[in-house]
């Protein structure tokens, strides 16, 4: 995930935490994500709290774009990501 966010978006991690097997719901991983080195965590992604699951979670985004011109070009790279997924 933290690779799409890179291609998709241009962030890179600015900070986290790895999970180590069996530790306890507060310690779960957490990468935050950013593209802007004034500002820590644009994204924030969690892994499951739980061992063997096998799902990720978004818990927090936030963005200041310089118009509509470049939503529709992040908007663009999605969808072209995504046909080439399939």
């Amino acid at each position: 995930m933290i690779d799409f966010y890179g291609r998709i978006l241009g962030l890179s991690v600015s900070d986290g935490r790895k999970r180590e097997a069996g530790a306890s719901r507060g310690d779960s991983e957490i990468v935050f994500l950013s593209n802007d080195p004034e500002v820590h965590q644009q994204l924030q992604l969690s892994a499951s709290l739980f061992d063997g699951d096998d799902c990720n979670f978004v818990h927090q985004v936030s963005f200041r774009l310089g118009g509509l011109g470049e939503l529709r070009e992040i908007a663009r790279r999605i969808v072209e990501e995504t046909q080439h997924a399939a």
